[in-house]
């Protein structure tokens, strides 16, 4: 084999290795922060440490400094990873309800918001332990991630009470108490099975959860 031919045999097998170790390495971070996500919703920023994560993750804990370099930023990147998951389904319900009215919409979109704090109750947890902190990190994602939605409910109760399909009162006051009626069986969802024998993600439960909450905030 002539030296042109080595090179070229060389070049292209480090084009293999390349994507290899790439895949690999997505692979360890989406283990890092799925594992961080949960461990940062039970205890918090300050009680959460990079060991435990490690462990959760099946991982070596120096892995985490090499992936994301502080533990503030994989927090982060946890914070971004659940939100975005709930954001995206939301912006893309938006899209599909275009044409209807405030409160059809805000119906379906309550509906989803329940079953989506049911399937992954870490984002209620991890929010509360967000706002335990209330520092310059969760003033980040209220910004880059909180505000947008938060602006557009409230526009939409605002449509619906001038339509007389919501009760009056604060908008905003109105969206926080919706969205602690729809995250209050994930949040308390190991009391409810033990008072009920019933799990709170058994899908039954859920509907019913989210028609009573629609009629509570909807009684017409």
């Amino acid at each position: 084999m002539d030296d042109f031919a080595a090179k070229t045999e060389g070049a292209g097998a480090l084009r293999g290795v390349r994507p290899a170790r790439q895949r690999r390495s997505r692979e360890t971070q989406d283990k890092i922060v799925t594992a961080a996500l949960a461990v940062f919703a039970d205890r918090g920023f300050e009680g959460a440490s990079t060991h435990e994560i490690a462990e959760v993750a099946g991982i070596n804990q120096p892995l985490i400094l090499y992936h994301f370099g502080s533990k503030e930023r994989l927090w982060q990147a946890a914070a971004e990873r659940i939100l975005d998951r709930f954001l995206d389904g939301w912006r893309q319900r938006v899209e599909w309800l275009e044409g209807l009215g405030s409160a059809a919409r805000l119906k379906i979109m309550l509906a989803d918001f329940v079953t989506f704090t049911t399937e992954h109750p870490e984002l209620f947890q991890f929010l509360i332990e967000a706002n335990k902190r209330g520092d310059f990190q969760l003033s980040a994602l209220v910004e880059s991630r909180l505000r947008p939605y938060f602006e557009f409910i409230c526009g939409e109760i605002e449509e619906a009470q001038s339509a007389g399909a919501m009760p009056p009162g604060n908008p905003a006051v109105l969206h926080y108490a919706m969205i602690g009626a729809g995250a209050a069986l994930s949040a308390l969802g190991t009391e409810f099975k033990m008072l009920t024998g019933v799990a709170a993600d058994d899908p039954e439960v859920v509907e019913a959860q989210a028609d009573a909450i629609t009629r509570l905030f909807f009684p017409d």
